[in-house]
């Protein structure tokens, strides 16, 4: 039932619209001019006419209570990495500001006050819009379990510039690749210093794999006379909470198996640490079968990502190269790497496994060539040459020649230039 009451004020009437919610809940909503409590009572008619799910569990749930079930839900949705983040968020931004408050109470007002207030405490752009996606993301399903009609957030992110997707170019996400200079002494320093590590290292940057790809690699995936790599599976790290048995095997971030390519000098690396591999194996009275993991602790247990990343750091601090890169800046320095040698577009993407192209010049606009004059002039030349000599208005002289260059006019022609009355006056000309 909605109905529309006036209530007379000095300063001029108002028009309450009384109704009851999906939960059954009495709102108020307050109006300047009986038209506008018209549309408002229209549309909360309209949604009392939609189906309502029951809800499963009590309206009165807040949204600390209900974050606790949800993230129980997503142990059988999302892959470890996602509910690492989702719980992160949860726990050090959404509880503290608003785990108190009833989910069926929360507005949209609430939520722009948390991106403003997170904001404004220095938060970045990126780290703001995973806060506003996990609220969104357990708001749907809070919808699905009947506690809300609607999702709150849905309609925020055309209003909120900052809830919209990654900027052009990656502005609000800067990629930070490497060098041509920086990558050589990187790998260098990795070659003398950790030998160990070089063949991870040289796989990340001579192939555009993810951290977790190249972990998960095991012999079988490589073709090392064809020179590629099947990457079919990723391998992330434990995350507390969420339960698994032996290594954190997944499918790769895109969803989807990819064929790369790979250099003549990651080849040669790769097919020399298959040698030392099935040594190594045969000193241990193992026969010629090398670990199944192309990289293995000294044990013959898959790497560990923290294990890569402290050795990573270490060749960082020997290089002398600043501390702000990571083992997924040599993804980067490998994208930017062949857009900078104009390699095709959908070469990048395949290479990288990205699910879209747009992807692709998302993360990597800044790199990609914006203008080309020689392309231009390409059209140019292939035109007949009796047809550009049209085009440039040429005499129709077959030797004559068309000059790129601008005429310049004698000095006496540009004394000579101006009117008096329709007839050329001539000018002094000072020579220098």
């Amino acid at each position: 039932m909605v109905s529309i009451r006036r209530r007379k004020r000095v300063k001029g009437d108002k028009y309450v619209v009384d109704y009851r919610d999906g939960a059954g809940v009495r709102r108020l909503v307050t109006c300047n001019t009986r038209t506008q409590a018209e549309n408002v009572a229209g549309e909360k008619m309209q949604e009392a006419g939609q189906t309502t799910i029951a809800p499963t569990l009590d309206i009165n749930i807040t949204i600390a209570e209900y974050g606790t079930h949800w993230q129980r839900a997503l142990v059988a949705s999302v892959k470890p990495a996602t509910y690492e983040v989702y719980e992160k968020m949860l726990r050090v931004h959404l509880v503290p500001a608003l785990g108190w408050m009833r989910v069926r109470q929360l507005q949209q007002a609430r939520i722009k006050t948390l991106v403003a207030n997170k904001l404004a405490a220095g938060l970045s752009v990126n780290t703001v819009r995973l806060i506003a996606a996990t609220l969104g993301t357990m708001l749907s399903a809070a919808v699905d379990d009947g506690l809300l009609r609607t999702n709150p957030i849905a309609g925020l992110r055309r209003k909120l510039r900052v809830l919209r997707g990654r900027d052009r170019g990656g502005a609000s996400d800067p990629v930070k690749a490497m060098t041509d200079e920086q990558l050589a002494t990187f790998l260098e320093t990795a070659r003398t210093r950790l030998p160990a590590f070089y063949p991870l290292a040289l796989l990340l940057a001579r192939s555009g794999l993810r951290l977790g790809e190249a972990l998960a690699l095991r012999w079988t995936d490589l073709d090392l006379t064809s020179r590629t790599i099947r990457v079919e599976r990723t391998l992330g790290r434990h995350v507390k909470g969420f339960p698994t048995t032996g290594p954190a095997i997944g499918t790769p971030k895109s969803g989807r198996a990819r064929t790369v390519d790979m250099s003549q000098v990651l080849a040669r690396v790769l097919a020399s640490l298959l040698r030392d591999r099935r040594e190594q194996a045969l000193r241990r009275g193992q026969g010629q079968s090398a670990p199944a993991w192309v990289f293995v602790t000294a044990t013959g247990h898959a790497l560990r990502q923290s294990d890569v990343r402290g050795d990573f750091g270490r060749v960082l601090r020997w290089a002398g190269l600043p501390g702000h890169f990571t083992p997924h800046a040599l993804r980067h320095s490998f994208a930017v790497a062949l857009i900078q040698r104009n390699a095709p577009l959908p070469y990048v993407q395949a290479q990288l496994g990205h699910a879209s192209i747009q992807m692709t010049c998302d993360v990597y606009g800044r790199w990609l060539p914006t203008g080309n004059r020689a392309l231009i002039d390409q059209l140019d030349a292939e035109q007949p040459a009796e047809q550009r000599r049209e085009l440039a208005g040429g005499s129709g002289d077959r030797n004559a020649t068309i000059s790129t260059e601008p005429e310049i006019p004698s000095p006496e022609v540009i004394a000579s230039i101006g009117t008096s009355g329709g007839t050329l006056v001539a000018h002094p000309v000072t020579r220098f």
